[in-house]
């Protein structure tokens, strides 16, 4: 999940900028996140692999073994659809509710309007990080260490660990004051600790 390639820092801001932007799209939300939800507030459609026949499936995790993305035309409107499919007979709801956080990032920050690129990956994980678990959240909550962020935010060990290694840089490197979107962040998002996951991975 993490690694040692970095994006730029411009690059990184513009993420947290379009991660609050998202959230404010998405009214109510609190944390842990939600994220199907979230995905369904943004009128994505998501589908599970349990819904496809065998060949279909095979061809789905060839692709992927946790979730990809698309944009697909319906047949009857004409219309262009954003479509996320994910495995939803992955071990734990952490790693499915980290995968589509990773494709939502695809979708929003427009990597199906551009021709795939290196850095979409790098880009689509660290959308996936702050959304699931922002560092002015991590601090608003208290956590102590990368355990404390697992049970705050629903995440597995390693995406918790990963969060919380950007949560320690921000916190040491970051500027001394909160900057404006994430005082917003603070302000509007609940943290709820230990809130469990919802039934919206139950299809």
């Amino acid at each position: 999940m993490d690694n040692h390639r970095t994006l730029k820092y411009d690059r990184y801001e513009k993420i947290k900028h379009e991660v609050c932007y998202l959230l404010e799209e998405c009214p109510g939300v609190s944390y842990p996140l939600d994220v199907m939800n979230v995905a369904k507030m943004l009128d994505y459609v998501v589908i599970p692999y349990s819904k496809f026949d065998y060949l279909n499936l095979m061809r789905a995790l060839a692709i992927s073994d946790d979730a990809y993305s698309t944009v697909e035309k319906e047949p009857d409107t004409g219309m262009y659809r954003y479509v996320i499919y994910f495995n939803d007979r992955c071990p734990t709801p952490e790693r499915i509710a980290w995968s589509l956080a990773h494709e939502i990032g695809h979708i929003y920050l427009g990597h199906h309007d551009e021709e795939p690129k290196e850095e979409h990956e790098l880009e689509a994980n660290f959308f996936a990080k702050y959304l699931m678990a922002p560092p002015p959240l991590i601090h608003k909550a208290e956590c102590r260490n990368y355990f404390d962020v697992a049970v705050c935010f629903n995440l597995s060990m390693q995406a918790a660990h990963y969060a919380y290694k950007s949560y320690e840089k921000w916190l040491h490197y970051g500027p001394k004051d909160y900057q404006d979107f994430e005082l917003k962040m603070i302000e509007n998002y609940p943290v709820h600790s230990g809130f469990g996951f919802s039934e919206s991975f139950v299809v």
